[in-house]
């Protein structure tokens, strides 16, 4: 078995929990019941109770839907800018292509987490705040990547010809040149995705971004990490979950970018 292949079972065993379990589940992942702080994992509480009385399965369930949904959101907000402004760049070319570098290249410049930390401290923390912040930390990285595929379809011959008859900057850039960067950009965005879930996941473990009592795996380990000694599965839980959809994610991203760069270089 292939480590892309290991890495698409992963990930489709988690989208499939993620989709079934609510179906399945009859409790509340906010529903509360003191009585059953830390309980240990058992029939009623399959993973155990936080300390809340909160059941650690439906919590996990329940974050781990906003979390893959949020980021699945921010991933395509930064192909889409990256792409767009790499193929403006390389149509309009120039001062305009050294000007939108050189601002994608200060954006990348400044560390992701303290910009993302930065703009939650002036707009509060909201899910809003962090899909615009963690897309703005980090879109360039695909701007860099997607430019020089672009700058090379842009200079192949039916681009060329469709400048010669006058033909509209947004039709050509959306129907024949994002088309041939899509395949090198879904490879980054895969891998992409599970380095947003774990920038998702610190920023909930430091209390910005998906504020209580909506759960998120990052908030869940903050809450439960005082209590260790007491709760340690409950606590292991939204760990694994985090492990597990990361490793899975980086597992497809990093066997989808091998197959583009042996097709590029095949081409060439």
């Amino acid at each position: 078995m292939t480590a892309q292949r290991l890495g698409f079972i992963m990930f489709a065993v988690m989208v499939t929990a993620l989709l079934a379990l609510p179906w399945v589940l009859d409790t509340h992942a906010n529903q509360q019941s003191l009585r059953a702080a830390f309980a240990a994992p058992s029939g009623e509480y399959l993973l155990g109770a936080d300390q809340f009385g909160r059941s650690i399965l439906a919590r996990l369930v329940e974050g781990g839907r906003y979390s893959l949904a949020i980021a699945l959101t921010i991933v395509a907000l930064c192909m889409a800018t990256g792409a767009f402004l790499a193929s403006l760049a390389a149509w309009l070319g120039g001062a305009w292509d050294s000007a939108i570098t050189a601002f994608a290249d200060g954006v990348y410049a400044i560390p992701g987490l303290l910009l993302v930390l930065v703009i939650a401290g002036l707009f509060g923390g909201s899910i809003i705040v962090l899909v615009t912040a963690l897309w703005f930390a980090s879109w360039p990285e695909y701007y860099r990547l997607s430019r020089g595929v672009v700058r090379r379809v842009a200079a192949s011959d039916h681009v060329l010809a469709s400048r010669l008859i006058g033909m509209p900057v947004l039709p050509v850039i959306w129907y024949q040149v994002l088309p041939q960067a899509l395949p090198y950009l879904a490879g980054i965005g895969s891998l992409a995705l599970g380095r947003t879930i774990l920038a998702i996941a610190s920023l909930g473990f430091l209390g910005i971004g998906i504020m209580a009592p909506q759960a998120e795996w990052g908030a869940m380990v903050s809450g439960l990490l005082p209590y260790a000694e007491r709760a340690l599965p409950q606590l292991i839980a939204p760990v694994l979950a985090i492990v597990w959809t990361v490793t899975a994610t980086l597992l497809v991203g990093q066997g989808l970018t091998g197959r583009v760069i042996e097709s590029a270089y095949h081409d060439a």
